[in-house]
């Protein structure tokens, strides 16, 4: 079982340094307008990238400082993607293989109860729970304490849920009981907002096998996006506290 526990994983821009290479470059018996032309290439290259840097850097001014990640499998494969899309300080993710959402809720209240939940809170589970009249009764619940914990003044954000049909399967999608619970939420927590995830999943069935939650690397990378872009949206004055860092739980920062 692939266990992250609770860490920062902060985003490093990866700026090149052309020094090195030219100087290399320049060492070879290259006549002296060829070795001008090198460098004044490499300084243009260098503005490009620089100016690129100052771009992503100034559209990641609107995120969270921090912001927390509570998730399962799919939070965990979209690591990667997540540090792409997130802001250059950090994102602090806390997800497990077939985590339920009874388990998350074991956490967030940990959290809580330490004062260790930042102004930005993004919750993906459910994938792993029970979508009869049982399941959804107790997903609401457990929904409904998760966001009494994380409170009203902090933003939320809830990754909805999607499972590609099995083959020849008819009806309603399989998660849309949950998902409708989340719909519901929204409308009594003005701090929740959704990332409809279903909506843009259900445009690319090729990003998922028959029966299947997990998308390719296509749709990983899509769904980090879109939740990045959730987050641009939270109210600045939700964003003020910062929380002390948690424990790492004896796991090291990967």
């Amino acid at each position: 079982m692939r266990v992250i526990s609770d860490y920062y994983c902060p985003v490093v821009d990866p700026l090149p340094n052309g020094g090195g290479l030219v100087r290399g470059l320049a060492s070879r018996p290259l006549r002296c307008f060829a070795v001008i032309a090198l460098l004044l290439a490499v300084a243009s290259v260098s503005h490009v990238l620089s100016a690129a840097a100052s771009n992503r850097v100034a559209s990641a001014a609107a995120m969270p400082t921090k912001f927390y990640i509570q998730g399962d499998s799919l939070t965990y494969d979209s690591m990667d993607s997540l540090r792409k899309y997130s802001s250059p300080s950090s994102v602090w993710v806390s997800a497990k293989n077939g985590r339920h959402t009874y388990e998350g809720l074991r956490i967030i209240r940990a959290l809580a109860a330490k004062r260790q939940l930042p102004g930005a809170v993004v919750v993906a589970l459910g994938t792993n729970d029970d979508v009869d009249s049982w399941g959804v009764r107790m997903f609401r619940s457990q929904a409904t304490e998760i966001l009494r914990l994380i409170g009203p003044s902090r933003c939320v954000i809830w990754i909805d849920l999607y499972q590609r049909p099995k083959k020849g399967q008819r009806g309603a999608a399989y998660y849309a009981p949950l998902n409708r619970v989340l719909e519901g939420l929204r409308a009594t927590h003005r701090n929740l907002r959704i990332h409809h995830w279903s909506r843009v999943a259900a445009l690319h069935p090729s990003w998922f096998s028959y029966g299947d939650p997990h998308p390719s690397s296509d749709g990983y990378e899509t769904r980090s996006r879109g939740t990045v872009n959730a987050l641009r949206g939270c109210p600045r004055a939700s964003l003020a506290a910062e929380p002390k860092r948690a424990d790492s739980g004896g796991v090291a920062p990967r």
